[in-house]
C-alpha cells in the first residue's frame, strides 16, 4: 500500500474522535444560502439511514444558510446498470460525495468500477468527500483499509476529505 496514503489514513482515524471539529470544518466549506446537493452511497440500508441521521444534523445547522437535499444509492444499487448510470449522474451534480460504511469493509469491485467511470466523466461539482464510518469508538477507529480506499477516492476527484464517526456523532 502507498505510505502517503497509509500515513493519510493514520491521521485521519486519530481526528475522528472529534466530530464536532470534523463536522464543523466540513460545514465551512459550504457555501451559504445555496442548497447542498448530497450523493450517499451506502454499504446497505443500515449504513445509508446512519447517513442520512448525519446529514439531518447538517440540514438543522444550514436552517440560516440554505437547505440539504439527498439521493441515497446502496452498493446493491450501484451493480444495476440503469441505476449506476443514474447515480454517476446525480454524483456529478452533488456538493458532497457521501461514503456510508461498516468497519473492516473494503469496497466491492462493482462500486470501485463505478467510482471510476464518475470520475471519469470529470464533471463533477462536488468539493468535499464525506466518509461516515460505523465503528462503536471502544477501538482505535476504523480499518486503514477503508480509510484508504476513501481517501484516495477524495484524493482522485480532488475533495477536501472529512471521516465522521455516525455513532460518535449521536451522542
Amino acid at each position: 500500500m502507498n505510505t502517503k496514503l497509509d500515513q493519510s489514513a493514520a491521521a485521519i482515524s486519530e481526528e475522528i474522535d472529534d466530530p464536532a471539529l470534523q463536522y464543523q470544518n466540513c460545514m465551512n466549506l459550504l457555501n451559504p444560502g445555496k442548497e447542498v446537493r448530497v450523493v450517499v452511497v451506502g454499504e446497505d440500508a443500515v449504513a445509508a439511514a446512519q447517513a442520512s441521521l448525519v446529514l439531518e444534523q447538517i440540514e438543522g445547522n444550514c436552517e440560516a444558510n440554505g437547505r440539504v437535499s439527498y439521493r441515497c444509492w446502496t452498493y446493491p444499487d450501484l451493480a444495476m446498470t440503469a441505476m449506476k448510470k443514474m447515480a454517476r449522474f446525480d454524483a456529478s451534480e452533488a456538493d458532497i460525495i457521501a461514503f456510508a460504511v461498516h468497519d473492516g469493509s473494503h469496497l466491492p469491485e462493482k462500486v470501485i468500477d463505478w467510482v471510476t467511470q464518475w470520475l471519469a466523466m470529470g464533471e463533477t461539482h462536488s468539493r468535499i468527500f464525506l466518509a461516515i464510518l460505523d465503528f462503536d469508538g471502544s477501538k482505535n477507529g476504523p480499518s486503514r483499509g477503508t480509510l484508504s480506499q476513501l481517501y484516495k477516492i477524495a484524493e482522485l476527484g480532488q475533495m477536501t476529505f472529512f471521516a465522521i464517526c455516525a455513532r460518535l456523532l449521536a451522542n
